[in-house]
């Protein structure tokens, strides 16, 4: 549980990655490794992952590795950062789990800064539902990537956009043009500007129909 798992401990063997990666690209699926731990990290990527979920123990061997072999890191900043700005989240934690997030987190957020500068490719990932991390506040990431960890206001966007859909491999997602999917927000203020303003979000378009406006 998450309570009680060693941070440093490993679940597959390499050779077992290795045939979960084969078999899942064999049938033209991604192949996502939720992954803290360093060596679990090192193995996901020698076994050819897609993408690494949280990456928080990487060092800079594995970053490079990383941004070498094209894996991409989906951080999820928002599962700590939210959480400490919810009261009533910090109040009803376990004081031992809300300590080892703080230590965690900070942590994370400078693995997080070497990747950007090592050329890792970024990609967002939220683990809304965690305590104090709501459906509906995914677009704290993206202002936690430029506040955080360095990333452009366009940089940032681009994380929750055109490299999330080349992560998934959905070519007609993440970008504005003809023949793309049209799941569109509109914000009143310009984000280049601001980038909280992605959080004010004053008008939803899905799937070509006006859904919030």
């Amino acid at each position: 549980s998450s309570e009680t798992e060693d941070s440093r401990a490993i679940q597959f063997t390499l050779d077992e990655l290795r045939a979960a990666v084969e078999i899942a690209h064999d049938n033209f699926r991604h192949v996502a490794a939720h992954c803290h731990a360093l060596r679990g990290i090192h193995q996901a990527v020698e076994a050819g992952v897609d993408s690494i979920e949280h990456g928080t123990f990487a060092d800079h061997e594995a970053l490079g590795k990383m941004a070498a072999a094209g894996t991409v890191l989906v951080p999820t900043v928002c599962a700590g950062e939210l959480l400490f700005r919810d009261e009533h989240a910090v109040a009803t934690m376990p004081d031992h789990l809300l300590q080892r997030m703080r230590a965690f987190h900070d942590l994370h957020v400078e693995t997080l800064r070497r990747a950007h500068e090592l050329g890792v490719t970024l990609a967002m990932g939220t683990d809304a539902g965690t305590p104090g991390n709501h459906h509906g506040s995914n677009a704290w990431e993206c202002v936690f990537m430029r506040d955080l960890v360095g990333l452009t206001p366009i940089d940032s966007i681009r994380t929750a956009t055109t490299n999330a859909a080349r992560l998934l491999r959905q070519p007609d997602l993440g970008h504005l043009g003809v023949g793309a999917h049209a799941d569109v927000i509109a914000v009143d203020e310009h984000p280049f500007d601001d980038i909280s303003a992605l959080t004010r979000v004053s008008a939803v378009v899905k799937a070509g129909a006006v859904v919030r406006s």
